[in-house]
């Protein structure tokens, strides 16, 4: 069994307390519950908007099935993200960070949305930073100007040209000293909403700084060879071979011959998406081709590309491409 938690639904939720949402002016705290019909699984998914342009969100859950997260998803145009994601206890397998490391990225957030999966059997502890380009708008030349590089990359793109970067690092000590500070917060109302802001600047101002004073590159990268492409390409034929069983991370680094550091990293610069992305897109599409033919129904086509549950591959595709499957055939020019 899997269990299911939805994002969309957050906006609409209240506090676990009962109480409205915590607020002041276009700063809101929402709270969603996962909910076992077994009771062994528990956790919750917190997400706090500030004025500012910054948001955290916190995934904090105890595992005794899968649980699949729909995160995300907007009516409107693609919009810029930046985001400080650090994984504390658990392995994030969908974005290939395992426990205690964190990573900066800078993307297209996309209207659809994505998909988290998380392992049965473990406890989940993560926490994101994102940092809307308005943030950085209310800062001067100057401040752009002694900014690591990638920061000024983001901060002066438009949304359709936002560059892609990826930065994997340990979280240290000092990092860890905030997370323990933010769920001890000594404050309630308002004061708790400013607290936790000031701790998401104190990261954002410690992550930052390891890109500014570590390596100057423009985004994490590993220097790939011709024979490493063409294994990280005979991983993504491997990986795409069984949909309903595919390899995981260090399984497929094994059957390639790479560590799974150079094959995470490296499938990332040669496809710019994780092996989760890439997957995920890879059904969608097959899933397309087969519903135009209008040879297969769809509760067949969903096992075929790797959905146990019917309903769970109709919203999937629903978010990847705009439609229901059963109204794909009458729009075939979908593209």
């Amino acid at each position: 069994m899997t269990l299911f938690l939805s994002d969309r639904e957050v906006d609409s939720t209240l506090p676990s307390t009962g109480k409205p949402p915590i607020s002041c002016p276009q700063t809101t705290e929402c709270k969603l519950v996962l909910e076992d019909p077994k009771q062994q699984s528990q956790g919750y998914r917190q997400r706090f908007e500030f004025a500012s342009g910054l948001s955290l969100l916190i995934d904090s859950y105890k595992l005794h099935e899968n649980l699949l997260v729909e995160a995300g998803g907007y009516e409107g145009h693609p919009e810029p993200d930046f985001e400080l994601s650090f994984t504390l206890i658990g392995n994030n397998e969908t974005e290939e960070v395992c426990s205690g490391q964190n990573f900066i990225s800078t993307q297209i957030d996309q209207p659809e949305g994505k998909e988290f999966l998380w392992r049965s059997h473990q406890q989940i502890l993560k926490i994101d930073v994102h940092i809307s380009q308005k943030f950085f708008q209310q800062f001067g030349s100057e401040f752009l100007e002694a900014s690591p590089f990638p920061l000024r990359q983001y901060t002066e793109a438009h949304s359709e040209n936002i560059p892609h970067l990826w930065h994997l690092k340990r979280t240290t000590p000092a990092m860890r000293l905030i997370f323990d500070q933010m769920f001890n917060c000594p404050y309630q109302g308002i004061m708790r909403l400013l607290y936790l802001e000031g701790k998401c600047l104190e990261l954002m101002a410690l992550r930052l700084n390891e890109v500014n004073a570590g390596d100057r590159e423009r985004r994490q990268y590993c220097l790939l060879k011709k024979d490493d492409i063409d294994r990280i390409y005979q991983a993504k034929e491997i990986l795409i071979s069984d949909l309903n069983n595919p390899p995981l991370l260090l399984e497929l680094a094994k059957m390639v011959g790479l560590n799974d550091y150079k094959l995470k990293i490296g499938f990332r610069q040669v496809f710019n998406t994780t092996m989760f992305g890439y997957l995920q897109a890879y059904r969608m599409e097959q899933a397309k081709n087969l519903l135009i033919s209008g040879q297969m129904k769809v509760q067949e086509i969903a096992s075929l590309v790797g959905y146990a549950s019917p309903s769970r591959f109709t919203a999937v595709f629903k978010r990847h491409f705009g439609v229901c499957p059963k109204d794909l055939p009458k729009k075939s020019g979908l593209s």
